[in-house]
Order: structure tokens, then sequence, then C-alpha cells
């Protein structure tokens, strides 16, 4: 079931899932950051579980040395993408085809 919501900004009544109740969303009329309020007897299970017991600093797992980072980025694998040179080449090519057979059936149509 959706909850109903009046945004602090735009005053827009906007429509919100049950999922977002204690959290923020953001409005899709004036792009404004919202807050949510709980539902009416909301049990204590369902709020958002704690920091992870034992990590004293949560940005220390996300830290790596340049090294480490060189190594990950050797083992990506490369996606091939079209090239914008190569890209342009074909556009410019099938415009002056077309402008070529345009020009061909004008005069064809010309000396009937």
């Amino acid at each position: 079931m959706a909850l109903k919501i009046n945004c602090p900004e735009c005053n827009r009544r906007i429509s919100v899932d049950e999922a977002f109740a204690g959290g923020v969303c953001r409005c899709p009329y004036c792009k404004a950051i919202v807050f949510v309020p709980g539902r009416v007897g909301q049990e204590s299970g369902s709020q958002r579980p704690d920091a992870p017991v034992g990590l004293s600093d949560p940005l220390q797992a996300r830290r790596i040395s340049a090294e480490e980072a060189a190594a990950v980025a050797s083992r990506q694998q490369h996606i091939p993408t079209a090239h914008r040179a190569k890209t342009w080449y074909v556009v410019v090519m099938s415009l002056v085809l077309a402008v070529v057979a345009a020009v061909a059936l004008g005069l064809a149509i010309a000396m009937l």
C-alpha cells in the first residue's frame, strides 16, 4: 500500500511505497529530498539494521592500495565500443549516398 505525503518544497501530494517509511525519497515534481514519516504502530523489528560490529571505520574496508587498484584494473575485461571517428564516417557516407541517390532520381525523372 502506498503512503500519501506532501512535499515541503512544492506542496504537491505524492504517493510513496511503504518501504520508504522512516526514510527519504525524491519528489517527482520538484526533485527535492523529502522525509517520509514512519508508519503508525511501526514495529521495532522493521527498522533499518545497525552498522556491522567490528568495523571501527566503515570506510576502512573500501580503502585499497594503488597496487591493488592497478591489479583490479588489469583484470577487467575490455568491452569493445564504437569509435567516434568510425561512427561519424558511417553517418557522413550514408548522407552522401542519400544525396547522390536523390540527385540521380531527380535527373532520371527530368529526362523522362
